[in-house]
């Protein structure tokens, strides 16, 4: 309970000084930063992990170069690609999985969350990076399960992009909403005495 707690409160400071700081000090418009969300979620909910950021860079580069209206926040984009991460990944790809072998009518081959994780575990090599356990965690199930692991994660990806898009489109109208309501009440808060004690 109490790491539960943690964990919450550095993903919420996270958030507030890299996320919210991007909203504030930017004066794009909403759409700019919800294309952001859009691409980033489906890239970091399809298995690529360890090639999500060239793809994001290339994706953000070609959007500039040949269709610019649709420019999108590669800073923003890049934070949404942590969702896969070393602590989120083997449930993520299991979910994959799952979703594949469902879609594809494969029931017989449905196995528990706990063995896959053991037959993922012994390809690991030992004493490997972050990186590269990322990595090699990545090859290892796309070399033996690929097709219904892309499968299952497109269904996801798609449904992730969605309500990122729309989430943080209503999320920066509030906050800027918010911001302005603060601004046109902060003449009012001044105190009053001030002026006056000026002019004597």
């Amino acid at each position: 309970m109490y790491l539960r707690v943690m964990v919450a409160r550095y993903f919420k400071r996270w958030i507030g000084r890299n996320v919210l700081r991007l909203f504030r000090r930017h004066n794009r418009e909403p759409v700019y930063f919800a294309r952001a969300s859009l691409i980033g979620l489906f890239l970091a909910l399809t298995p690529t992990v360890g090639i999500q950021i060239p793809m994001l860079v290339l994706i953000w580069g070609l959007v500039r170069r040949f269709l610019p209206r649709w420019d999108f926040s590669l800073a923003l984009a890049s934070a949404w690609t942590l969702v896969s991460n070393v602590v989120t990944l083997p449930f993520l790809y299991y979910v994959f999985l799952l979703t594949g072998r469902l879609l594809l009518g494969d029931y017989d081959r449905l196995r528990p969350f706990q063995r896959f994780q053991e037959r993922l575990s012994a390809t690991l090599p030992e004493n490997a990076g972050l990186l590269e356990t990322l990595w090699v965690y990545t090859l290892n199930l796309i070399s033996s399960v690929g097709l219904p692991l892309f499968v299952g994660s497109l269904p996801w990806a798609i449904l992730g992009a969605w309500i990122g898009y729309h989430w943080t489109l209503r999320f920066v109208h509030r906050l800027r909403a918010r911001s302005a309501s603060r601004r046109m009440l902060k003449p009012l808060r001044e105190p009053v005495g001030r002026d006056s004690d000026a002019g004597e």
